[in-house]
């Protein structure tokens, strides 16, 4: 079984979408902490992440969301499958995945937290936390 490939980057959006020439469009992307004007808030948070994986295989990855105040855990695995093309050497070069956009419901403000582990076994690590804050509208013009 190869090692496990190492996560480079990973960034919150509302939505991330791939074109047919293979090109990802990141829409939302959260630069800094996620900002909502009351409470409750339902959002959508979808999830780029580029891996490079030191050899050919296929790995799973499972992603762990935790909200804040005391809402339960969300859970998912991802099977990835990182191959060259035919007729090509294996390159380490990073690869990109994403989820589809996740509905959720934030109850209260705090952190959202991303952790990770590979394959279904071990302890989850922390990938990132994002302060989810309510915050006042703009003053009009």
């Amino acid at each position: 079984m190869p090692p496990d490939p190492k996560i480079e980057t990973v960034l919150v959006c509302d939505d991330v979408r791939r074109e047919h020439s293979g090109k990802d469009i990141l829409i939302g992307v959260y630069s800094g902490g996620i900002g909502i004007s009351a409470l409750p808030a339902p959002i959508n948070v979808a999830f780029w992440i580029t891996l490079r994986a030191p050899a050919p295989g296929t790995f799973a990855l499972s992603l762990r969301i935790n909200l804040p105040h005391k809402n339960p855990a969300i859970d998912m695995t991802m099977h990835i499958e990182i191959s060259p093309p035919p007729d090509m050497p294996f390159s380490d070069q990073p690869t990109a995945i994403f989820t589809r956009p996740l509905p959720l419901m934030i109850t209260a403000p705090g952190d959202l937290a991303l952790h990770y582990r590979w394959s279904k076994q071990g302890k989850y690590r922390s990938l990132l936390r994002k302060p989810i804050a309510i915050v006042s509208p703009p003053p009009a013009p």
